[in-house]
């Protein structure tokens, strides 16, 4: 059992170190990125062009899906029941570990546990509470905003509102026009027997203060 602790504290301080570099990375990135960008996307009155901010909208995006759980957030626990009986574990009990504990795994593994919900064959002999993912995400988003810039994050299943965050407005109706968009595709594909497929989206919004 102490050999598993010492593993498991080896593994979260490991992913910290790999989140501070990868931030700093990409922080180092934008930067060098914002000064050599600029040089070629600056018009004449000194401004920057819809491009120049798309690429920053994407680098956001990619960034948040790539930070991992740690101290702060840690594993989401997950209550599985059904008729009978009831259990609550880690969520990386009830789906395939991966590599890193990233947002985007966390994603991904709503997405996997709300289509066993809807699984009306029974297969998966019970329901599983979801409600701690959405949370993490939305923080994790809300402590990571380029400088300069308001930001927000929606997240779509099935063509429903999932989440909904943003420094700066309350709701999608809210959103400035002029505003810059990036998404990720979560999409599920499964064959029950047949090819079903469960239409997932992140959605990444960006505008200048």
């Amino acid at each position: 059992m102490r050999r598993y602790f010492a593993f498991r504290a080896t593994r979260q301080g490991l992913v910290a170190i790999y989140d501070a570099l990868l931030f700093l990375m990409v922080v180092i990135l934008i930067s060098e990125g914002m000064f050599l960008y600029t040089a070629t996307t600056a018009g004449r009155n000194g401004e920057l062009s819809d491009d120049h901010y798309q690429h920053l909208a994407d680098t956001g995006r990619i960034m948040v899906e790539a930070l991992s759980l740690n101290e702060s957030y840690p594993m989401p626990m997950i209550e599985w029941s059904n008729s009978t009986d009831n259990e609550t574990r880690p969520l990386d009990h009830w789906v395939a570990p991966s590599e890193a504990d990233t947002v985007q795994w966390l994603l991904d593994s709503f997405v996997e546990l709300t289509r066993r919900n809807e699984d009306e064959s029974g297969s998966w002999n019970g329901t599983y509470d979801t409600g701690t993912i959405m949370p993490i995400v939305n923080a994790i988003f809300a402590e990571n905003r380029l400088v300069g810039t308001d930001h927000a994050w929606l997240f779509l299943y099935l063509g429903e509102v999932e989440l909904f965050g943003s420094n700066a407005v309350g709701s999608v109706e809210d959103l400035p026009e002029d505003r810059w968009a990036s998404s990720s595709n979560y999409t599920l594909v499964v064959n029950e027997p047949t090819v079903i497929s469960y239409e997932a989206e992140l959605r990444y919004f960006i505008w200048l203060q």
